[in-house]
């Protein structure tokens, strides 16, 4: 698992102004994501790589029924894998080049190295051999409020080499899923004090804490930028929460 390293995050408030004011959106979609994830228990800081398949599959639905997000892509894509983190990332890398010929916000070629980075250095038992990775991401288009929430996610088979114990992948036939949800905002304003009344406010570091598996003590860290910029910032941005769990 990956422990994310803050960057710079958005305004630290509580309440209603975390979703009136457009300098908090990113508190603001953090205090959504969390929500749902934690209604659907869908844990991973919390309850590590052990943790029901199921539980992301409720995350997914509850997104999609909140009100102010819309489903605006759900792809599937298969991968055939020669059984090298390289080639992974590099087609994951591929298929995300394609993605963003087609849509309006640019897609982030970070989530393929991050993939990567999320395979286990090692596993527990040697049964542990099916791997949901996934990815969540907030996103904003430069000079514009206007966001999308993103998933994506791999399932994969892991082995362990008998002498050296490193983890390797397997040839397989696998798939890339994601979902891309575009934001209401202005349902968001309009709905603030309901929204501070039954949503516990964070910041987005806070989220991308909530959301990211932690790392075994046997495994190095990596520093994962976490960002959220308003219009005057003129990076293009966001913020990510990690996670992997075991399937057997």
């Amino acid at each position: 698992g990956l422990l994310p390293w803050c960057r710079l995050v958005g305004p630290r408030c509580d309440r209603a102004p975390v979703f009136t004011d457009r300098k908090n959106r990113g508190s603001a979609l953090a205090s959504v994501v969390q929500h749902c994830a934690n209604s659907a228990n869908f844990k991973p800081a919390e309850l590590g790589v052990h943790i029901s398949p199921s539980y992301y599959t409720e995350f997914v639905l509850l997104l999609s029924s909140f009100p102010a997000l819309k489903k605006t892509a759900s792809e599937v894509v298969g991968l055939d894998l020669i059984g090298t983190k390289k080639q992974l990332v590099g087609e994951i890398k591929y298929l995300y080049d394609q993605f963003d010929k087609e849509e309006d916000y640019p897609v982030d070629r970070q989530v393929a190295k991050n993939f990567g980075r999320l395979i286990p250095k090692t596993l527990d038992h040697p049964d542990q051999k099916r791997w949901l990775l996934s990815q969540v991401g907030i996103y904003k288009v430069r000079y514009a409020d206007k966001y999308r929430i993103e998933l994506a996610r791999v399932t994969l088979r892991l082995s362990e080499d008998s002498k050296t114990r490193k983890v390797k992948i397997d040839e397989q036939r696998t798939t890339l899923s994601r979902d891309v949800f575009t934001v209401n905002t202005q349902w968001i304003t309009e709905h603030a004090e309901l929204l501070a009344e039954r949503l516990k406010t964070v910041n987005v570091e806070q989220a991308v804490a909530f959301l990211t598996t932690k790392a075994r003590r046997h495994e190095d860290l990596f520093e994962e930028q976490v960002f959220f910029c308003d219009d005057s910032e003129k990076t293009q941005y966001d913020f990510y929460g990690r996670s992997r769990f075991n399937l057997q």
